[in-house]
């Protein structure tokens, strides 16, 4: 029996299905995602969750599902709250099919996105069903960073 270790390419090691040939993975990045579950989102209705992160990290990709499936799916926005303020990163929102991956295709961002420790990231969905509650699942897919100060 094979360990699941010798499935999931190591640092360094880019291969088109984990890691986007564009967007190199930095030495020292330590993978890591941010995930979040929203239970039985009624019809037509909006949940939000902040994730606080520790230590800096760096965004790469979306991931995400509902029960429900089907091309409607959800909406998705999600902001980076920081000293700053926040800022969007998708700027509209858009159905599930257009803005979030699967697992083994994840929505790459245009840009890796920066996140300092002790900044958040807000999510918030809508269930696009008008009848059925949904529960759906997000996960922001990165890499832990060394940030010099």
């Amino acid at each position: 029996m094979q360990q699941i270790l010798e499935f999931i390419p190591q640092r360094g090691v880019l291969t088109p299905i984990f890691l986007p040939g564009a967007k190199q993975l930095p030495p020292e990045a330590k993978l890591r995602a941010y995930g979040c579950q929203f239970l039985n989102v009624g019809p037509l209705a909006t949940a939000y969750q902040n994730l606080q992160v520790i230590p800096s990290w760096q965004a790469w990709a979306i991931v995400g599902i509902n029960l429900l499936g089907g091309t409607n799916g959800f909406q998705l926005q999600i902001w980076h709250v920081g000293k700053g303020g926040q800022r969007q990163l998708n700027s509209i929102s858009l159905p599930s099919p257009l803005v979030c991956g699967a697992a083994a295709k994840p929505q790459w961002l245009l840009e890796p996105e920066l996140f300092l420790a002790n900044d958040s990231i807000r999510i918030q969905v809508k269930n696009l069903s008008s009848t059925q509650n949904d529960s759906i699942w997000i996960a922001l897919w990165g890499g832990d960073v060394v940030v010099p100060e």
